[in-house]
């Protein structure tokens, strides 16, 4: 028998063009969804980098305030009438350890890059 002999019988085309209308729809709809999953991903990553970066930047302008605020207090506690009130107990001196501290609680998070991947 002949390839040119072979004939398909008229009944068979609605069904096998209905099958590759289903294996279309199928192929479409799996591929349509494996978009919208990778998408999602791809904005939930964008929306976790945007958080950290806002992170940083907010930590940063707190830790340059905190510089700001220590370098003022240097200027205004310096000079006889600071040594003269703390000499007399009016005031306490400064204590190196609460201005670390004190400075560390937005440095720290500034200097870990933890959370922030290209």
């Amino acid at each position: 028998m002949s390839l040119h002999q072979v004939s398909i019988d008229p009944v068979w085309a609605p069904v096998i063009a209905a099958l590759g209308a289903s294996l279309l729809t199928i192929l479409g709809t799996v591929g349509i969804e494996r978009l919208r999953q990778r998408r999602a991903g791809r904005d939930a990553q964008r929306r976790e980098k945007d958080a950290a970066y806002q992170e940083v930047l907010s930590r940063s302008l707190a830790f340059a305030n905190r510089s700001r605020a220590l370098g003022d207090m240097m200027r205004i506690r310096s000079g006889i009438a600071e040594g003269l009130g703390v000499t007399l107990g009016q005031r306490r001196p400064a204590d190196a350890f609460e201005i670390y501290e004190w400075m560390d609680k937005d440095f720290g998070h500034c200097s870990a890059p933890g959370r922030v991947r290209p």
